[in-house]
Protein backbone atom coordinates (compact mmCIF):
# COMPACT_ATOMS: atom_id res chain seq x y z
CA UNK A 1 0.00 0.00 0.00
CA UNK A 2 1.29 3.14 -0.91
CA UNK A 3 2.02 5.59 2.49
CA UNK A 4 0.97 8.93 0.12
CA UNK A 5 -2.13 9.83 -0.93
CA UNK A 6 -4.05 13.70 -1.33
CA UNK A 7 -6.60 12.18 1.21
CA UNK A 8 -7.57 9.21 3.54
CA UNK A 9 -10.86 8.90 4.41
CA UNK A 10 -12.08 7.00 7.63
CA UNK A 11 -15.51 4.74 7.08
CA UNK A 12 -17.32 4.02 4.12
CA UNK A 13 -20.55 4.90 4.74
CA UNK A 14 -22.36 7.12 2.13
CA UNK A 15 -20.84 10.25 3.95
CA UNK A 16 -17.61 9.00 3.40
CA UNK A 17 -18.23 7.66 -0.24
CA UNK A 18 -19.75 9.86 -1.89
CA UNK A 19 -17.16 12.45 -0.68
CA UNK A 20 -13.99 10.03 -1.95
CA UNK A 21 -15.69 9.56 -5.36
CA UNK A 22 -15.95 13.23 -6.12
CA UNK A 23 -12.80 13.72 -4.90
CA UNK A 24 -11.15 10.74 -7.23
CA UNK A 25 -12.99 12.44 -10.14
CA UNK A 26 -11.57 15.36 -9.19
CA UNK A 27 -8.17 14.63 -9.10
CA UNK A 28 -7.35 13.14 -5.61
CA UNK A 29 -5.26 10.06 -4.53
CA UNK A 30 -7.89 8.56 -2.19
CA UNK A 31 -7.54 6.21 0.07
CA UNK A 32 -11.39 4.82 1.99
CA UNK A 33 -10.15 2.78 5.04
CA UNK A 34 -13.06 0.49 6.41
CA UNK A 35 -13.14 -1.60 9.38
CA UNK A 36 -15.66 -3.95 8.35
CA UNK A 37 -14.61 -6.68 5.59
CA UNK A 38 -17.32 -4.94 3.32
CA UNK A 39 -17.95 -1.27 2.16
CA UNK A 40 -21.29 0.53 2.75
CA UNK A 41 -21.84 1.17 6.67
CA UNK A 42 -25.63 1.08 7.43
CA UNK A 43 -26.41 1.26 3.45
CA UNK A 44 -24.25 -2.13 3.35
CA UNK A 45 -27.31 -4.57 2.38
CA UNK A 46 -27.08 -8.25 3.42
CA UNK A 47 -28.29 -12.00 2.46
CA UNK A 48 -29.05 -14.84 3.94
CA UNK A 49 -30.38 -17.79 1.56
CA UNK A 50 -32.47 -16.31 -1.49
CA UNK A 51 -33.24 -13.36 0.96
CA UNK A 52 -31.69 -9.57 0.46
CA UNK A 53 -31.81 -7.63 3.11
CA UNK A 54 -31.57 -3.81 3.41
CA UNK A 55 -30.54 -2.85 7.35
CA UNK A 56 -31.61 0.69 7.43
CA UNK A 57 -31.88 2.25 4.08
CA UNK A 58 -35.42 1.57 2.37
CA UNK A 59 -35.82 4.44 0.28
CA UNK A 60 -34.54 7.58 -0.52
CA UNK A 61 -36.45 10.76 -1.67
CA UNK A 62 -35.17 14.34 -4.02
CA UNK A 63 -34.07 11.56 -6.63
CA UNK A 64 -32.72 13.89 -8.97
CA UNK A 65 -29.89 15.26 -6.82
CA UNK A 66 -28.22 12.01 -6.73
CA UNK A 67 -28.76 10.88 -10.74
CA UNK A 68 -26.97 13.85 -10.67
CA UNK A 69 -24.49 13.08 -8.67
CA UNK A 70 -23.98 9.58 -10.10
CA UNK A 71 -24.21 11.37 -13.49
CA UNK A 72 -21.05 13.21 -12.93
CA UNK A 73 -19.20 10.02 -11.60
CA UNK A 74 -19.75 8.36 -14.63
CA UNK A 75 -21.69 5.41 -12.84
CA UNK A 76 -25.84 6.45 -13.52
CA UNK A 77 -26.02 3.25 -14.66
CA UNK A 78 -24.90 1.07 -12.14
CA UNK A 79 -28.05 1.95 -10.27
CA UNK A 80 -31.49 1.41 -11.37
CA UNK A 81 -33.94 2.81 -8.69
CA UNK A 82 -37.53 2.13 -8.85
CA UNK A 83 -40.20 4.01 -8.00
CA UNK A 84 -42.13 3.20 -4.69
CA UNK A 85 -45.74 2.95 -4.49
CA UNK A 86 -46.62 5.34 -1.85
CA UNK A 87 -45.69 8.11 0.71
CA UNK A 88 -45.81 5.77 3.79
CA UNK A 89 -49.06 4.21 5.75
CA UNK A 90 -49.82 5.06 9.43
CA UNK A 91 -51.61 2.49 12.22
CA UNK A 92 -53.25 3.82 15.22
CA UNK A 93 -55.30 1.97 17.44
CA UNK A 94 -58.84 1.26 15.33
CA UNK A 95 -57.94 3.40 12.14
CA UNK A 96 -55.08 2.42 8.95
CA UNK A 97 -54.33 5.23 6.23
CA UNK A 98 -52.07 4.88 3.25
CA UNK A 99 -50.71 8.24 2.16
CA UNK A 100 -50.43 8.91 -1.61
CA UNK A 101 -47.45 10.94 -2.76
CA UNK A 102 -48.15 14.85 -3.64
CA UNK A 103 -49.12 17.08 -0.80
CA UNK A 104 -52.09 18.32 -2.85
CA UNK A 105 -53.03 14.40 -2.48
CA UNK A 106 -51.58 13.95 0.95
CA UNK A 107 -53.76 17.52 2.11
CA UNK A 108 -56.85 15.98 0.67
CA UNK A 109 -56.80 12.57 1.95
CA UNK A 110 -56.14 14.17 5.74
CA UNK A 111 -58.72 16.48 5.43
CA UNK A 112 -61.61 13.49 4.43
CA UNK A 113 -60.53 11.91 7.68
CA UNK A 114 -60.89 14.96 9.91
CA UNK A 115 -62.79 17.82 7.89
CA UNK A 116 -63.17 20.12 10.88
CA UNK A 117 -59.46 20.55 10.72
CA UNK A 118 -58.95 21.29 7.08
CA UNK A 119 -58.45 24.84 7.27
CA UNK A 120 -55.70 24.21 9.69
CA UNK A 121 -54.24 21.26 8.13
CA UNK A 122 -53.87 23.78 5.29
CA UNK A 123 -52.42 26.12 7.15
CA UNK A 124 -49.48 23.15 8.45
CA UNK A 125 -48.51 22.18 5.36
CA UNK A 126 -48.52 25.40 3.91
CA UNK A 127 -46.28 26.49 6.71
CA UNK A 128 -44.76 23.16 6.15
CA UNK A 129 -43.54 23.94 2.37
CA UNK A 130 -42.86 27.51 3.06
CA UNK A 131 -40.25 26.41 5.56
CA UNK A 132 -38.70 23.70 2.91
CA UNK A 133 -38.93 26.55 0.17
CA UNK A 134 -37.00 28.91 2.73
CA UNK A 135 -34.26 26.23 3.94
CA UNK A 136 -33.63 25.31 0.35
CA UNK A 137 -32.21 28.72 -0.15
CA UNK A 138 -30.24 29.29 2.29
CA UNK A 139 -26.51 28.89 2.27
CA UNK A 140 -25.19 25.93 3.87
CA UNK A 141 -23.01 28.00 6.25
CA UNK A 142 -24.37 32.23 7.29
CA UNK A 143 -21.85 34.20 8.74
CA UNK A 144 -22.55 36.23 11.47
CA UNK A 145 -22.24 39.40 9.55
CA UNK A 146 -25.13 38.39 7.17
CA UNK A 147 -27.43 36.67 10.07
CA UNK A 148 -29.56 39.78 10.64
CA UNK A 149 -30.29 39.91 6.61
CA UNK A 150 -30.98 36.27 6.51
CA UNK A 151 -33.62 36.46 9.23
CA UNK A 152 -35.39 39.55 7.68
CA UNK A 153 -35.02 37.31 3.95
CA UNK A 154 -36.09 33.73 5.75
CA UNK A 155 -38.75 35.04 8.58
CA UNK A 156 -40.58 31.60 8.67
CA UNK A 157 -37.35 29.63 9.18
CA UNK A 158 -35.83 31.32 11.98
CA UNK A 159 -39.14 31.99 13.50
CA UNK A 160 -39.54 28.21 13.54
CA UNK A 161 -36.15 26.98 13.43
CA UNK A 162 -36.10 26.91 17.03
CA UNK A 163 -39.83 24.74 18.18
CA UNK A 164 -40.16 20.99 18.52
CA UNK A 165 -42.50 19.74 15.90
CA UNK A 166 -45.41 19.33 18.56
CA UNK A 167 -45.44 23.03 19.32
CA UNK A 168 -45.25 23.51 15.47
CA UNK A 169 -48.34 21.51 14.94
CA UNK A 170 -50.23 23.20 17.81
CA UNK A 171 -49.95 26.17 16.40
CA UNK A 172 -52.46 24.89 13.30
CA UNK A 173 -53.96 21.93 14.75
CA UNK A 174 -56.18 21.42 16.88
CA UNK A 175 -57.48 18.07 17.71
CA UNK A 176 -54.56 15.63 19.26
CA UNK A 177 -54.71 12.79 16.77
CA UNK A 178 -54.65 14.54 14.00
CA UNK A 179 -51.64 15.94 15.23
CA UNK A 180 -50.88 12.66 16.08
CA UNK A 181 -51.48 11.56 12.20
CA UNK A 182 -49.47 14.61 10.83
CA UNK A 183 -46.30 13.90 12.76
CA UNK A 184 -46.08 9.74 12.24
CA UNK A 185 -43.12 9.66 10.89
CA UNK A 186 -41.35 10.70 13.93
CA UNK A 187 -39.37 7.53 14.28
CA UNK A 188 -37.44 8.32 10.88
CA UNK A 189 -36.00 11.42 13.33
CA UNK A 190 -35.60 8.69 16.24
CA UNK A 191 -37.66 11.81 18.57
CA UNK A 192 -41.05 12.18 19.42
CA UNK A 193 -43.15 15.50 18.72
CA UNK A 194 -42.30 16.66 21.61
CA UNK A 195 -38.23 16.46 21.74
CA UNK A 196 -38.21 16.30 17.16
CA UNK A 197 -36.90 19.37 16.02
CA UNK A 198 -39.36 21.05 13.54
CA UNK A 199 -37.11 22.39 11.25
CA UNK A 200 -35.39 18.94 10.31
CA UNK A 201 -38.71 17.12 10.35
CA UNK A 202 -39.80 19.66 7.50
CA UNK A 203 -36.75 19.55 5.77
CA UNK A 204 -36.99 15.03 5.79
CA UNK A 205 -41.01 15.20 4.74
CA UNK A 206 -40.63 17.59 1.80
CA UNK A 207 -37.59 14.97 0.64
CA UNK A 208 -39.79 12.57 0.37
CA UNK A 209 -43.49 13.53 0.09
CA UNK A 210 -43.11 13.81 -4.48
CA UNK A 211 -41.90 10.89 -4.40
CA UNK A 212 -39.26 8.31 -3.37
CA UNK A 213 -37.63 5.71 -4.73
CA UNK A 214 -35.95 2.01 -3.63
CA UNK A 215 -32.30 0.77 -5.28
CA UNK A 216 -33.27 -2.50 -7.68
CA UNK A 217 -31.39 -5.26 -5.79
CA UNK A 218 -30.78 -3.29 -2.58
CA UNK A 219 -29.11 0.12 -1.67
CA UNK A 220 -25.85 -2.15 -1.96
CA UNK A 221 -25.73 -1.32 -5.84
CA UNK A 222 -25.72 2.64 -5.03
CA UNK A 223 -22.66 1.57 -2.55
CA UNK A 224 -20.78 -0.29 -4.98
CA UNK A 225 -21.56 2.24 -8.00
CA UNK A 226 -19.32 4.66 -5.28
CA UNK A 227 -16.81 2.48 -4.97
CA UNK A 228 -16.42 1.54 -8.77
CA UNK A 229 -16.41 5.73 -8.45
CA UNK A 230 -13.30 5.68 -6.84
CA UNK A 231 -11.35 2.66 -7.98
CA UNK A 232 -11.78 4.69 -11.57
CA UNK A 233 -11.04 7.76 -10.21
CA UNK A 234 -7.54 5.86 -9.55
CA UNK A 235 -8.74 5.90 -5.82
CA UNK A 236 -7.94 2.49 -3.42
CA UNK A 237 -11.04 0.91 -0.96
CA UNK A 238 -9.76 -0.86 1.66
CA UNK A 239 -11.63 -2.99 3.55
CA UNK A 240 -11.31 -5.03 6.86
CA UNK A 241 -8.78 -2.39 7.84
CA UNK A 242 -9.06 -0.27 10.87
CA UNK A 243 -7.69 3.53 11.35
CA UNK A 244 -6.13 3.12 14.49
CA UNK A 245 -5.03 7.17 15.23
CA UNK A 246 -5.59 10.42 13.33
CA UNK A 247 -1.71 11.94 12.83
CA UNK A 248 -1.94 15.58 14.06
CA UNK A 249 1.45 17.44 13.81
CA UNK A 250 1.42 21.49 14.46
CA UNK A 251 -2.31 21.88 14.20
CA UNK A 252 -2.75 19.96 11.13
CA UNK A 253 -3.34 16.34 9.77
CA UNK A 254 -0.48 14.50 8.56
CA UNK A 255 -1.62 11.24 8.05
CA UNK A 256 -3.38 8.46 10.19
CA UNK A 257 -2.24 5.07 11.60
CA UNK A 258 -4.01 1.40 10.20
CA UNK A 259 -3.28 -1.54 12.01
CA UNK A 260 1.01 -1.36 11.92
CA UNK A 261 1.08 1.21 8.90
CA UNK A 262 1.56 4.87 9.11
CA UNK A 263 -0.18 6.56 6.04
CA UNK A 264 0.65 10.19 5.25
CA UNK A 265 -1.60 12.26 4.12
CA UNK A 266 -2.10 15.89 3.97
CA UNK A 267 -6.38 15.95 4.24
CA UNK A 268 -8.95 12.89 6.38
CA UNK A 269 -12.11 12.69 5.84
CA UNK A 270 -13.73 11.33 8.59
CA UNK A 271 -17.45 9.52 8.08
CA UNK A 272 -17.19 7.63 11.31
CA UNK A 273 -18.63 8.37 15.05
CA UNK A 274 -17.38 11.93 15.75
CA UNK A 275 -17.18 11.35 19.26
CA UNK A 276 -14.40 8.46 18.33
CA UNK A 277 -12.80 10.60 15.39
CA UNK A 278 -12.39 13.46 17.64
CA UNK A 279 -11.59 11.88 21.17
CA UNK A 280 -10.08 8.70 20.29
CA UNK A 281 -8.77 8.63 16.95
CA UNK A 282 -7.35 12.53 17.37
CA UNK A 283 -7.41 12.78 20.79
CA UNK A 284 -8.69 15.67 23.56
CA UNK A 285 -5.17 16.99 24.51
CA UNK A 286 -5.16 18.05 19.88
CA UNK A 287 -8.37 19.61 20.51
CA UNK A 288 -9.55 23.28 21.90
CA UNK A 289 -11.11 23.43 24.93
CA UNK A 290 -14.44 24.96 24.32
CA UNK A 291 -14.84 22.50 21.44
CA UNK A 292 -14.21 19.53 23.47
CA UNK A 293 -16.71 21.34 26.33
CA UNK A 294 -19.45 21.23 23.09
CA UNK A 295 -18.45 18.21 21.69
CA UNK A 296 -19.24 16.41 25.25
CA UNK A 297 -23.07 18.41 25.41
CA UNK A 298 -24.14 17.05 21.99
CA UNK A 299 -26.02 13.63 23.02
CA UNK A 300 -26.66 10.70 20.62
CA UNK A 301 -30.04 9.99 19.51
CA UNK A 302 -31.86 6.43 20.16
CA UNK A 303 -30.80 3.27 18.56
CA UNK A 304 -32.89 0.46 17.27
CA UNK A 305 -33.97 -3.23 17.28
CA UNK A 306 -35.02 -5.15 14.06
CA UNK A 307 -36.32 -8.28 12.85
CA UNK A 308 -35.42 -9.34 9.46
CA UNK A 309 -38.66 -11.82 8.08
CA UNK A 310 -39.58 -13.64 5.48
CA UNK A 311 -43.46 -14.90 4.68
CA UNK A 312 -45.49 -16.75 1.68
CA UNK A 313 -48.52 -13.99 3.16
CA UNK A 314 -50.00 -12.26 -0.31
CA UNK A 315 -49.04 -8.83 1.21
CA UNK A 316 -50.14 -7.05 -1.79
CA UNK A 317 -53.78 -8.40 -1.55
CA UNK A 318 -53.64 -7.50 1.98
CA UNK A 319 -53.52 -4.01 1.64
CA UNK A 320 -49.64 -3.63 2.40
CA UNK A 321 -47.78 -0.54 1.36
CA UNK A 322 -43.68 -0.05 0.94
CA UNK A 323 -43.27 1.86 4.35
CA UNK A 324 -45.86 1.67 7.19
CA UNK A 325 -44.96 3.52 10.83
CA UNK A 326 -47.39 1.32 13.56
CA UNK A 327 -48.24 3.09 16.62
CA UNK A 328 -49.85 1.30 19.58
CA UNK A 329 -51.24 4.52 21.21
CA UNK A 330 -52.16 7.92 19.82
CA UNK A 331 -49.86 9.88 22.36
CA UNK A 332 -46.73 9.96 20.75
CA UNK A 333 -45.51 10.86 24.44
CA UNK A 334 -46.59 7.61 25.72
CA UNK A 335 -45.32 5.61 22.93
CA UNK A 336 -41.61 7.01 24.02
CA UNK A 337 -42.17 6.56 27.54
CA UNK A 338 -42.47 3.20 26.68
CA UNK A 339 -38.89 2.93 24.52
CA UNK A 340 -37.27 4.48 27.66
CA UNK A 341 -38.71 2.05 29.45
CA UNK A 342 -37.15 -0.69 27.40
CA UNK A 343 -40.52 -2.04 25.36
CA UNK A 344 -41.16 -1.89 21.79
CA UNK A 345 -41.79 1.64 20.09
CA UNK A 346 -41.90 4.17 17.30
CA UNK A 347 -42.15 1.14 14.95
CA UNK A 348 -41.67 0.84 11.15
CA UNK A 349 -42.60 -1.72 8.36
CA UNK A 350 -40.45 -1.94 5.24
CA UNK A 351 -41.64 -4.40 2.61
CA UNK A 352 -39.15 -3.46 0.00
CA UNK A 353 -40.52 -6.62 -1.90
CA UNK A 354 -43.56 -5.00 -2.94
CA UNK A 355 -41.37 -2.77 -5.18
CA UNK A 356 -38.57 -5.00 -5.98
CA UNK A 357 -39.66 -8.68 -6.43
CA UNK A 358 -35.63 -9.57 -6.81
CA UNK A 359 -35.49 -9.46 -3.37
CA UNK A 360 -37.01 -12.95 -2.36
CA UNK A 361 -38.29 -16.40 -4.07
CA UNK A 362 -41.35 -15.64 -6.01
CA UNK A 363 -44.29 -15.78 -4.16
CA UNK A 364 -42.56 -14.89 -0.97
CA UNK A 365 -41.87 -10.96 0.67
CA UNK A 366 -39.44 -9.74 2.68
CA UNK A 367 -40.17 -8.14 5.98
CA UNK A 368 -38.43 -5.48 8.21
CA UNK A 369 -40.12 -4.56 11.36
CA UNK A 370 -37.64 -1.80 13.25
CA UNK A 371 -38.58 -0.32 16.78
CA UNK A 372 -36.19 2.41 18.52
CA UNK A 373 -34.82 1.22 21.55
CA UNK A 374 -32.40 2.31 23.97
CA UNK A 375 -28.61 0.59 24.15
CA UNK A 376 -28.73 0.85 27.77
CA UNK A 377 -32.22 -0.20 28.10
CA UNK A 378 -31.27 -4.04 28.38
CA UNK A 379 -28.94 -7.07 28.42
CA UNK A 380 -29.54 -7.28 24.92
CA UNK A 381 -27.65 -10.51 24.74
CA UNK A 382 -30.44 -11.60 27.40
CA UNK A 383 -33.54 -9.95 25.71
CA UNK A 384 -33.17 -10.36 21.98
CA UNK A 385 -35.51 -13.41 22.08
CA UNK A 386 -38.61 -11.90 23.87
CA UNK A 387 -38.10 -8.64 21.83
CA UNK A 388 -37.98 -10.34 18.22
CA UNK A 389 -41.39 -12.28 19.77
CA UNK A 390 -43.43 -8.86 20.34
CA UNK A 391 -42.51 -7.50 17.05
CA UNK A 392 -43.44 -10.82 15.38
CA UNK A 393 -46.47 -10.86 17.70
CA UNK A 394 -46.95 -6.67 16.68
CA UNK A 395 -46.61 -8.49 12.86
CA UNK A 396 -49.01 -10.88 13.25
CA UNK A 397 -51.73 -8.57 14.44
CA UNK A 398 -51.20 -6.31 11.43
CA UNK A 399 -51.20 -9.31 9.05
CA UNK A 400 -53.47 -12.58 10.74
CA UNK A 401 -51.75 -15.35 9.65
CA UNK A 402 -47.85 -13.79 10.01
CA UNK A 403 -46.53 -16.14 12.14
CA UNK A 404 -47.28 -19.31 10.71
CA UNK A 405 -46.48 -17.91 7.17
CA UNK A 406 -43.04 -16.74 8.28
CA UNK A 407 -39.62 -17.46 9.63
CA UNK A 408 -37.47 -14.88 10.81
CA UNK A 409 -33.99 -15.08 8.78
CA UNK A 410 -32.04 -12.88 11.46
CA UNK A 411 -32.42 -9.83 14.27
CA UNK A 412 -30.50 -6.81 15.29
CA UNK A 413 -30.13 -5.11 18.32
CA UNK A 414 -28.60 -1.89 19.33
CA UNK A 415 -25.11 -3.62 20.13
CA UNK A 416 -25.30 -4.89 16.69
CA UNK A 417 -25.71 -1.87 14.88
CA UNK A 418 -22.88 -0.47 17.82
CA UNK A 419 -20.54 -2.95 16.57
CA UNK A 420 -21.56 -2.53 12.66
CA UNK A 421 -20.37 1.05 12.60
CA UNK A 422 -18.31 1.48 15.35
CA UNK A 423 -21.40 4.28 16.59
CA UNK A 424 -21.75 5.50 20.22
CA UNK A 425 -24.76 3.90 21.65
CA UNK A 426 -25.30 2.20 18.78
CA UNK A 427 -27.32 5.56 17.50
CA UNK A 428 -28.34 5.00 14.28
CA UNK A 429 -29.34 8.59 13.37
CA UNK A 430 -26.17 10.16 15.19
CA UNK A 431 -27.12 12.95 17.57
CA UNK A 432 -30.22 13.32 18.51
CA UNK A 433 -32.52 15.42 16.36
CA UNK A 434 -33.91 18.03 18.80
CA UNK A 435 -34.13 21.89 18.17
CA UNK A 436 -31.00 22.46 19.65
CA UNK A 437 -29.03 19.70 17.72
CA UNK A 438 -30.36 20.60 14.26
CA UNK A 439 -28.39 22.00 11.66
CA UNK A 440 -25.88 24.65 13.09
CA UNK A 441 -26.32 23.13 16.53
CA UNK A 442 -24.50 20.23 15.01
CA UNK A 443 -20.82 19.78 14.27
CA UNK A 444 -18.96 21.58 10.80
CA UNK A 445 -17.19 19.68 8.30
CA UNK A 446 -14.53 21.61 9.36
CA UNK A 447 -12.75 20.77 12.64
CA UNK A 448 -10.17 23.08 14.72
CA UNK A 449 -7.57 20.48 13.38
CA UNK A 450 -6.22 22.27 9.67
CA UNK A 451 -7.17 19.20 7.19
CA UNK A 452 -9.45 17.49 9.26
CA UNK A 453 -12.91 17.08 7.91
CA UNK A 454 -15.92 15.25 9.26
CA UNK A 455 -18.82 13.71 6.88
CA UNK A 456 -22.06 12.09 7.58
CA UNK A 457 -24.83 11.90 9.54
CA UNK A 458 -23.02 13.03 12.80
CA UNK A 459 -22.52 16.69 11.13
CA UNK A 460 -25.34 19.74 9.94
CA UNK A 461 -27.04 18.26 7.28
CA UNK A 462 -27.91 15.10 9.38
CA UNK A 463 -29.28 11.32 8.54
CA UNK A 464 -30.62 9.76 5.56
CA UNK A 465 -29.62 8.84 2.66
CA UNK A 466 -29.69 11.60 0.74
CA UNK A 467 -28.63 13.95 3.36
CA UNK A 468 -25.40 12.04 3.78
CA UNK A 469 -24.64 11.96 0.27
CA UNK A 470 -25.27 16.39 0.35
CA UNK A 471 -23.09 15.99 3.43
CA UNK A 472 -20.05 14.41 1.18
CA UNK A 473 -20.43 16.93 -1.43
CA UNK A 474 -20.09 19.91 0.87
CA UNK A 475 -17.10 18.20 2.43
CA UNK A 476 -15.47 17.36 -1.13
CA UNK A 477 -16.39 20.92 -2.22
CA UNK A 478 -14.24 22.37 1.03
CA UNK A 479 -11.20 19.83 0.38
CA UNK A 480 -10.58 21.08 -2.80
CA UNK A 481 -11.68 25.08 -2.53
CA UNK A 482 -8.81 24.73 0.90
CA UNK A 483 -6.41 22.53 -1.38
CA UNK A 484 -6.70 23.73 -5.04
CA UNK A 485 -8.20 27.05 -4.69
CA UNK A 486 -11.30 26.13 -6.87
CA UNK A 487 -14.36 23.95 -6.92
CA UNK A 488 -14.90 21.94 -10.09
CA UNK A 489 -17.59 19.94 -8.94
CA UNK A 490 -21.06 20.86 -10.87
CA UNK A 491 -24.39 21.85 -8.90
CA UNK A 492 -26.19 18.54 -8.55
CA UNK A 493 -29.47 20.88 -6.89
CA UNK A 494 -32.93 19.27 -8.10
CA UNK A 495 -34.07 21.55 -10.16
CA UNK A 496 -37.36 22.26 -8.51
CA UNK A 497 -35.64 24.50 -6.06
CA UNK A 498 -34.91 27.53 -6.22
CA UNK A 499 -31.92 29.20 -5.99
CA UNK A 500 -29.57 29.49 -2.97
CA UNK A 501 -29.35 32.67 -1.68
CA UNK A 502 -26.15 34.66 -2.37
Amino acid sequence: MSSDYDVVVVGSGLGGLSAAALLARSGKHVLVVERNDHPGGFAHAFRRGPYTFDPAIHATGELEFITNMLAHLGIEDDVDFLPVDALFGVIFPDFRLNLPFGVDQVIAEITAHFPAEATGINEFFALREQIFHEASQLPHAVGVRDLDAAVERFPTFFRYRGMTLEEAAAVHIQDQRLRALVASVWPYVGSPPARCGFLFYTQLLGSLISGTAYSRGSFQSLVDAFVTAIRDGGGTVEVGREVTDIRVENGSVSGVGIDSDTISAPVVVSNADATRTLLTLVGEESLPRPYVRRLRRLQPGLSAFSVYAATTLALHALGATHETFVFRHWDHAETYGEIVRGAPGGMWMSIPSLVDSSLAPEGEHTVVLTSLARREAHDWAAESERFTELLVDELDSIFPGFRESSNVIVTASPPTFERAAAVRDGAIYGWEMTPQQTASGRLTHETPIAGLYLSGAWTQQGHSCLRTLVSGEQVARRVLAATDGEDPIPSFRPSHLPALAT
